[in-house]
C-alpha cells in the first residue's frame, strides 16, 4: 500500500466477486469474499448524489468506497466492515453500481479507486 493508503484506509470492507451467471439455475454466482483496506461515504438521497447509467437510467448513489484494490468490478457486492463469515444475503452488501480510477501517478502511488454502489 501507498503512504497515502496506509494514512488513509483505516478501515476494512468485504467483497463478494461476481463469477458469472449460472443459466441453469437463474441465478447470478459469487466467489469467496474477501477484504480491502478502505475508506467509506455514505451519500445524502438527493439529487445530487444521482447519475444516469449506460442504459439512461438515473440511479442514486448509496454508499462510496475509496481503496488501492483493484479486483473489485462492476456487479460485484461489497459491504462495510469484515462480513467474510457471513452469507452475501445475510452481509447487507449492496452492489457495485461502477468503479473510477484515479491517476495518482503524480504522487509516485499506484492508482486509487472509487466504488459506488
Amino acid at each position: 500500500m501507498s503512504n497515502t493508503a496506509n494514512w488513509s484506509y483505516t478501515n476494512v470492507a468485504t467483497v463478494y466477486p461476481h463469477m458469472g451467471y449460472d443459466g441453469e439455475n437463474n441465478v447470478d454466482t459469487y466467489g469467496q469474499p474477501y477484504l480491502v483496506k478502505c475508506t467509506w461515504k455514505d451519500e445524502a438521497p438527493n439529487a445530487l448524489g444521482a447519475y444516469i447509467d449506460s442504459l439512461g437510467v438515473e440511479r442514486v448513489r448509496k454508499t462510496t468506497f475509496y481503496t488501492e484494490d483493484s479486483r473489485i468490478k462492476q456487479g460485484d457486492f461489497i459491504a462495510k466492515g469484515d462480513k467474510t463469515s457471513l452469507s452475501l444475503e445475510a452481509s447487507n452488501a449492496e452492489k457495485v453500481e461502477f468503479v473510477l480510477e484515479y491517476d495518482m501517478s503524480a504522487f509516485g502511488e499506484i492508482p486509487d479507486y472509487e466504488v459506488v454502489t
